[in-house]
């Protein structure tokens, strides 16, 4: 495509005249800017394009004022033309074989459009492009994905697709550079190959600080510095052979089927030694961040806590901490406080942890025999009922545990008839568990109750 630039005389009557509509009223839009215009970048330069673009304009102030339009010039009309940006290829080395410019474009195929701003008002339009190339020495194809800005020429987001990236900036620099030398003769020699893969070897021997009088002892030595498995060893003393295979001129040479062969087993030494180890330690560091974050987090949470809780925020923490079998568990115990009807609920303050009580408090009365907690645990307040008429003695409130320890999986000592025991909360999940856990906690109720009508009377 040709882009059109039309020059001379002051900017406004110029694109007054243009025969275009969409230059003529981004004109018009554009009056106030256009007048305070000064000299710019050139007409391709992506700091100012992509501020016109949406009208396809730009104005100088340099002497004469041009405006850019597509198309083919009018007959005798005083326009000038230039070529249109492309999008091009990323990099021309084929990856396949190493040669250097040598990918040949085939062609492109557009599969996503999208316009940045308003579509109703012309604004950049942003194309993905999928990029086909063929190497011109080894045929092989090379396959690249980037997105293209039609008005602002911008291209960015490139990524290879095929064949895929290696990330090899775990490796050490010698490696690297040999490793890169070898990739450049893979499907140019096989034999060149394997000399050159046996010329990375002696690299990573060098790097590791290996010691030997040949290669044979100093992968020994590397495999006992660096604790490698025996089936790698094997690996590294497989590229020795064939390294030996490619550097002698007799009737065994390395075919070309060899080489996907040699490539696997040298990226498999490759990935133990260095690739695997990176990603695991960039992992560690993505994991480390991460609970960082959730500590300073819940730290904020923490300062910035008040008052008290609610019934939802605590079935929120126990649906968090505990998963849904224990939150419909803590709805059943509200479920049981909602039908009683009779009962008081109070709610802690705490800053990390939610709590709940239900129980009489009307003088007498005052009576709370358990509390809920947003960890997943419910204590038995043995601790405070005992100030309590009805469970003053010992004998009451050994008895109020015999009855809970009744309860399936649930087994406390004599030694806490003055404490505050706490039971899991999972362990009422079971339906029979928890219809005698609630039946004990009506018992205790009754008998406070009791305890303070015999009071009054």
């Amino acid at each position: 495509m040709r882009l059109l630039l039309v020059r001379g005389g002051d900017p406004q009557q110029l694109l007054s005249r243009t025969p275009w509509p969409e230059i003529r009223d981004s004109a018009d839009n554009r009056q106030a800017s256009a007048a305070r215009a000064t000299a710019t970048a050139p007409l391709v330069s992506r700091s100012s394009a992509r501020r016109a673009a949406a009208h396809r304009l730009q104005l100088t102030a340099a002497g004469e004022g041009y405006a850019v339009t597509r198309g083919a010039p009018p007959p005798g009309s005083n326009m000038d033309t230039l070529e249109e940006p492309a999008p091009a290829l990323p990099e021309l080395t084929c990856r396949h074989c190493g040669l250097d410019a040598g990918l040949e474009p085939k062609g492109q195929v557009p599969v996503k459009f999208e316009v940045d701003g308003d579509p109703r008002r012309g604004g950049p339009v942003y194309e993905t492009l999928l990029s086909v190339s063929v190497c011109r020495f080894c045929e092989q194809p090379t396959v690249w994905r980037y997105v293209w800005g039609r008005d602002t020429y911008e291209q960015f987001a490139e990524q290879r697709l095929y064949p895929q990236s290696r990330d090899d900036s775990a490796l050490p620099a010698r490696v690297r550079d040999r490793l890169d030398e070898a990739l450049r003769v893979r499907r140019i020699n096989p034999r060149f190959y394997a000399v050159a893969i046996g010329l990375v070897l002696e690299s990573i021997c060098s790097e590791e600080g290996a010691t030997g009088k040949n290669l044979s002892e100093k992968l020994r030595s590397l495999a006992a510095a660096r604790e490698i498995p025996g089936p790698l060893l094997d690996i590294a003393t497989e590229l020795k052979r064939l390294r030996n295979l490619g550097a002698h001129d007799d009737d065994l040479p390395v075919a070309p089927e060899d080489v996907p062969l040699i490539e696997d087993l040298a990226q498999s030494l490759l990935e133990y030694l260095y690739r695997g180890p990176a990603r695991l330690a960039a992992i560690r560091q993505v994991l480390t961040e991460r609970e960082d974050d959730l500590r300073r987090q819940a730290a904020q949470a923490k300062a910035q806590r008040r008052g008290q809780w609610t019934r939802e925020e605590l079935l929120a923490q126990i649906e968090e901490r505990r998963g849904a079998l224990e939150t419909a568990v803590t709805r059943r115990l509200f479920a049981w406080v909602d039908t009683r009807g009779d009962l008081v609920e109070k709610y802690g303050s705490g800053k990390e942890d939610g709590s709940f009580q239900a129980g009489y408090h009307d003088g007498a009365r005052d009576f709370f025999p358990f509390a809920l907690y947003g960890y997943g645990r419910i204590e038995i307040q043995f601790q405070y009922i005992q100030r309590h008429p009805s469970f003053a003695s010992d004998e009451a409130r050994r008895e109020l545990l015999g009855r809970l320890n009744l309860v399936p999986s649930v087994s406390i000592g004599d030694d806490m008839l003055s404490k505050r025991p706490s039971i899991p909360l999972a362990v009422l999940i079971d339906d029979a568990a928890f219809e005698r856990f609630t039946a004990t906690l009506d018992w205790a109720l009754r008998r406070a109750s009791q305890a303070a009508e015999a009071s009054a009377s």
